[in-house]
């Protein structure tokens, strides 16, 4: 399935929808639109809720991103995973970006300054 991606502007960050499989073939493709909104210095929000596979290398692109953005001091997290990615990001312990359940609460903890680290 290829990996699709609708975005939506909010008043604090970018929420952006991804649909598909995030794998060696498609993960350049998220870090290209996720550098894309880095550049142009927006927050963001990944929304996962419908991503029906997630492997490593999508692993390692949250993690070189988390740290990329946190180091330019912007705000990355993702919300909504699915079944999937909440099964890989269990096994890993991933803790390198936060992940909330809902925008709501993503929205919030860009609205604190903890997430900063």
């Amino acid at each position: 399935m290829p990996l699709t991606f609708s975005s939506e502007d909010l008043s604090l960050c970018v929420l952006l929808h991804v649909r598909g499989e995030v794998d060696l073939g498609t993960a350049q493709d998220l870090r290209d639109l996720l550098d894309h909104h880095l550049n142009q210095r927006h927050n963001v929000i990944v929304d996962l809720s419908e991503v029906t596979y997630f492997d490593m290398s999508g692993v390692h692109l949250l993690e070189q991103l988390g740290r990329i953005f946190r180091e330019k001091n912007h705000f990355l997290v993702v919300v909504s995973i699915s079944p999937t990615v909440q099964l890989v990001f269990d096994i890993i312990r991933f803790d390198e970006v936060p992940v909330v359940r809902t925008k709501d609460e993503a929205l919030d903890l860009l609205r604190g300054t903890d997430w900063r680290g």
